[in-house]
């Protein structure tokens, strides 16, 4: 069985569930995540 959904759909569907809708923030490809760490310690 192959079932298709809107986005809107699936949004409806989790918050009938009492999900929310989560997504991360990308990271850069050319980020330098050690700068960054030591940049969140200052």
């Amino acid at each position: 069985m192959h079932i298709e959904y809107e986005l809107s759909a699936v949004h409806r569907l989790l918050k009938r569930q009492n999900f929310s809708w989560i997504s991360s923030r990308s990271i850069h490809p050319k980020g330098d995540q050690a700068r960054q760490e030591a940049f969140k310690k200052l």
